[in-house]
């Protein structure tokens, strides 16, 4: 409560009080964030997060921070791979990552606090971005051999999620070991 008071070499007087409280502040709180099996590609994965306490501050940024699980379990807006923002749906699409590798990512809110900057999240997901299908080959046909040619024919039977570089056959003469 607060009232006013005046005081002189007489009289001191007071006001009436006045009740007050201040208010009750909540940080933001999250739901999981979930990365769904049908939603990760080898190089790309939708991530999907939320509040479900948003708080009563006001939230300045808010989006997804990303590492390699290798490098941290724990990523934060100041320690990570990748960090993209959340659209308002709290949703976002995170490319050029790694095949076959394990992430690990968390929401963050960052709000202000009087003037300062504040910043919480989420608990960790993780998830693994899938292994790129491999390209496979029709069986190879040896034909018309003679003294100094042959004939050799394959083809392509899927073609993989990579980029084609190069094609072509490769050829050795005497014995081959395959890798």
């Amino acid at each position: 409560y607060a009232k006013m008071k005046y005081e002189d070499k007489v009289y001191t007087s007071y006001s009436n009080s006045e009740v007050w409280s201040t208010l009750n502040y909540t940080i933001p709180e999250f739901n999981t964030v979930k990365v769904l099996d049908e939603n990760i590609t080898y190089s790309s994965a939708v991530l999907n997060g939320g509040f479900y306490n948003e708080g009563n501050y006001t939230i300045l940024k808010k989006g997804f921070c990303i590492s390699k699980s290798s490098k941290t379990s724990q990523p934060t807006i100041n320690n990570y791979d990748f960090i993209v923002e959340a659209d308002d749906s709290f949703n976002a699409t995170l490319t050029g990552l790694s095949h076959n590798t394990e992430y690990a990512v968390r929401s963050y809110a960052t709000y202000k606090v009087g003037d300062k900057e504040e910043t919480t999240y989420s608990g960790t997901t993780h998830f693994w971005t899938k292994r790129p299908k491999e390209t496979t080959f029709k069986n190879v046909n040896i034909s018309n051999v003679l003294m100094s040619s042959v004939t050799i024919s394959s083809g392509i039977a899927e073609y993989g999620d990579g980029e084609v570089i190069e094609r072509g056959i490769i050829w050795k003469k005497g014995y081959w070991e395959h890798p």
